[in-house]
């Protein structure tokens, strides 16, 4: 009778607790409301052309999802389960693998990786074609590595039935699982006798006949240029970083890997050598993915990203450990708890995963707005916040809430006049904001300057405004300010004295006229008034007896000695209704401009293009607090979070 393998077991269980925590209350994330939003159809037929065709991955998944919609629910815990399951499947999957093609040793080493590292742990947990298609291509590589490497009395066509599904499941959950599966077929023939060969192209043959029923659905998607619209171009420092995410970022994680590598050459097979065309496999079928897609993305269109190199990265830690010779159980236990030690320490205490997954920004900002107006009883709340309405109406929903978010994404909304006048007729108590544009977040705190809360988390920053009058204090979310109203001296700021006016009240302002073109401004380093890479850039004129149709704008440069490397302007027309008076504002996130070319200066001032007459108020260079955890799943967490 065959001993249980307690080691694979334990890792399961550790496994299991690590992406089922906090369930059934795992919130989605953004990309899981949009495949939410993408169920409710009444027919298959709508189901694949409006909720398929425009999303750029096959359908498979959210067909699945349509169907287990209809049968258990809409919930988080329902959506997420079928993931979570497949999830700890792969811990095993990798550990066959890693077994059949070298030893246990191999098998649990890699295994234990999976077990633990925030990449496969989070994929795990969200309900995407990313950890299914890596349960498909590796339910695939298993059936296919039971009939390549078979001996010729055992090699069964049942075995090759098995990776066709799979691989043709592969073709259907995500691009880059059908091109891992592509790649895992072609790399049959190099081991496979020739005598084989027919018999193994007609089961490859089958694999795109099986698919063949998208191939429509896959020329739209192409045509529609996939994600380039807001992915940027992979420069040569995405191989690095790619390894750094892959291993937590964690010099702890990337020391355990580095010393296992190392430990390997003393505890090394006495045949590794006839494993060599193994390693080279593992080898190739991590970084072909990784090349192809890095070359696609840079010359045609970007589609690189970190989570869709999931499908070939346990052949990356399979190759690392692959000159190990079969260990007895205490050492396997000793390496295999070295990993577990790092991985977990990394993945809760570095990378903080259940504090800053778990708090997935739509759920977020709707449970922080709904718990608000619960506690502020009478009062009128303004809340507007960056996402679709359907997706904020799922939370709405589930706690039973009526309150009313503006959604930032209706174009009203988005018409900074049209707004402000809601605004207004609404007179509330409260302005709730949630991810709007910064520009837009200063024409919220000039009419509601007291900042009485603020959240900031992975992808979203909350804030919550109130009147001057309002009692307690305020938070200062300012890290600097300089701004001048023309009644004293400024050296930062350049101005002609001679137009320098005073009203009636005895006010002072400066009087543009049809002689200037270009009106004041300032001139600054950037690092001069830069407190973080995360902070951001506002800028801000008020202003008033501008004309209808006026030309006049707010312009902001970067230059390097001259050459300007950033130019951008904010038209008045954006922000000035028919009184011809109010406030034009600008925003810009220093970490969006690579400071690594220059060092920058920074240029604000007012240009009259159509040689207007129009008074200035005043002029405001604000620094604001950024988000040092914006990008935190993707960034290394700053050490300020931890």
């Amino acid at each position: 009778m065959k001993h249980p393998n307690w080691l694979l077991i334990l890792l399961l269980i550790i496994g299991a607790i690590l992406r089922f925590y906090g369930f059934p209350n795992i919130p989605f994330t953004y990309d899981e409301l949009s495949a939410w939003g993408r169920t409710d159809y009444n027919s298959f037929t709508d189901l694949i052309n409006k909720g398929v065709r425009g999303d750029g991955h096959p359908a498979l998944i959210q067909i699945f999802l349509y169907y287990w919609r209809k049968i258990f629910g809409d919930s988080e815990a329902s959506f997420k389960l079928p993931f979570l399951l497949m999830g700890v499947a792969c811990i095993y999957l990798v550990y066959e693998i890693g077994k059949q093609w070298f030893n246990e040793t191999v098998g649990l080493l890699s295994a234990a990786f999976i077990t633990a590292l925030q990449y496969t742990v989070m994929y795990s947990q969200i309900a995407r074609p990313y950890i299914s298609g890596l349960f498909f291509t590796l339910m695939m590589v298993l059936y296919w590595t039971k009939y390549v490497f078979a001996d010729e009395e055992k090699r069964k066509w049942r075995t090759l039935v098995g990776f066709i599904v799979f691989a043709a499941l592969s073709f259907y959950d995500h691009y880059f699982s059908l091109l891992f599966a592509c790649i895992v077929a072609f790399s049959g023939y190099f081991f496979l006798p020739r005598k084989l060969w027919k018999e193994y192209s007609a089961a490859c043959v089958m694999i795109p006949l099986l698919f063949s029923p998208h191939i429509g659905i896959t020329l739209a998607q192409f045509k529609i240029g996939g994600v380039g619209g807001w992915l940027a171009k992979p420069d040569f420092h995405f191989f690095q970083k790619y390894l750094s995410y892959s291993f937590d970022f964690s010099w702890w994680v990337r020391g355990v890997v580095a010393a296992l590598v190392l430990v390997s050459f003393i505890f090394i097979a006495k045949e590794w050598r006839k494993k060599n065309k193994l390693r080279l496999l593992c080898l190739a079928w991590f970084l072909l993915p990784l090349l192809i897609g890095y070359f696609y993305s840079k010359y045609y269109n970007p589609v690189l990203q970190y989570s869709v190199l999931i499908f070939s990265f346990p052949y990356l830690l399979i190759f690392l450990f692959s000159l190990y010779k079969d260990m007895n159980t205490i050492l396997k236990s000793s390496l295999v708890a070295a990993i577990l030690i790092a991985g977990l320490y990394s993945l809760i205490f570095e990378r903080k995963h259940y504090e800053l997954f778990y708090k997935q920004p739509v759920e977020q900002m709707v449970k922080y707005s709904v718990d608000f107006v619960n506690q502020h009883p009478g009062k009128r709340t303004w809340i507007e916040i960056q996402e679709p309405s359907k997706y904020m109406s799922y939370y709405l929903k589930k706690w039973n809430s009526n309150i009313i978010i503006h959604s930032y994404n209706d174009s009203l909304i988005q018409d900074c006049i049209a707004s402000q006048k809601m605004v207004r007729q609404e007179n509330p108590d409260y302005v709730l904001c949630g991810n709007i544009p910064y520009d837009q977040l200063r024409l919220f705190r000039n009419s509601f300057p007291k900042t009485i809360d603020v959240q900031k988390g992975f992808t979203y920053d909350f804030f919550a405004f109130a009147k001057e009058n309002e009692p307690g204090p305020g938070l200062n979310e300012v890290n600097y300010t300089t701004s001048i109203n023309f009644s004293d001296t400024n050296r930062m700021w350049n101005y002609n004295p001679a137009f320098v006016k005073k009203d009636s009240s005895g006010k002072t302002f400066y009087q543009m006229d049809s002689s200037q073109e270009f009106g004041p401004g300032l001139t600054t380093d950037i690092h001069s008034i830069m407190k973080e890479r995360d902070d951001y850039l506002v800028l801000d004129a008020e202003v008033s007896d501008v004309k209808p149709g006026s030309k006049g704008s707010l312009v902001l440069t970067f230059s390097n000695n001259g050459p300007v490397l950033f130019w951008q302007e904010k038209p008045f027309s954006y922000f000035i209704d028919s009184s011809g008076k109010g406030h034009v504002v600008n925003s810009f996130a220093f970490r969006d401009f690579n400071f690594t070319k220059a060092d920058p200066q920074l240029k604000f001032y007012l240009w009259n293009r159509d040689h207007q007459s129009f008074k200035i108020h005043s002029m405001t260079v604000e620094v604001m607090k950024g988000n040092p955890i914006i990008y935190s799943m993707i960034e290394p967490v700053p050490p300020s979070a931890k």
